[in-house]
């Protein structure tokens, strides 16, 4: 989860770089950009509350006793969201493309993570109950660092990109 948390920061450093600097956009609408994950972070939400219904369901048919695993299967969801939709934005970056193809692909982003992030979450509650705050204070610890240490290599990451010669 840390990773992803990291991956989400370099979300918030590549933006500004994809659009103001290689497609010259000003703060006003690179701020706009960020909508695509804010939709897919709204849809994820409404695809978690629906899960959540039917994980209730079966833990009601279940007599209460469903192991931790059960609250994974919208993690798998999430997690084939969220490749491709860091293909589909880094394929679609150059300027030669419509902006709205890669702010369209950051959408399953969002919508990858909230899944993730949610059912990973509940599962560590589940697994680790008396010692679920040692390790949602040890997951925050990693994820805190991921998320200040990816944003750090970000316009080098754009900047060896195969494709960054068509960038500028």
């Amino acid at each position: 989860m840390a990773v992803l948390y990291g991956t989400l920061y370099l979300f918030f450093a590549a933006f500004p770089i994809v659009f103001r600097e290689y497609r010259g956009w000003d703060e006003t609408h690179t701020g706009l950009a960020f909508l695509g994950i804010g939709v897919g972070v709204i849809l994820g939400v409404i695809y978690s509350f629906l899960d959540h219904a039917k994980y209730a369901k079966l833990r009601e048919n279940n007599d209460d006793e469903l192991g931790p695993e059960a609250r994974l299967p919208q993690s798998l969801v999430g997690s084939i969201a969220i490749p491709i939709s860091l293909f589909w934005f880094a394929w679609t970056i150059t300027p030669s493309i419509h902006f709205m193809v890669p702010l369209v692909g950051s959408i399953p982003f969002g919508f990858g993570f909230v899944l993730v992030y949610i059912s990973t979450q509940n599962y560590l509650v589940d697994a680790y109950t008396i010692y679920a705050a040692s390790v949602l204070a040890a997951n925050t610890l990693m994820r805190s660092t991921l998320g200040a240490a990816f944003p750090l290599f970000t316009h080098v990451l754009l900047d060896t990109f195969p494709a960054s010669d068509t960038l500028r």
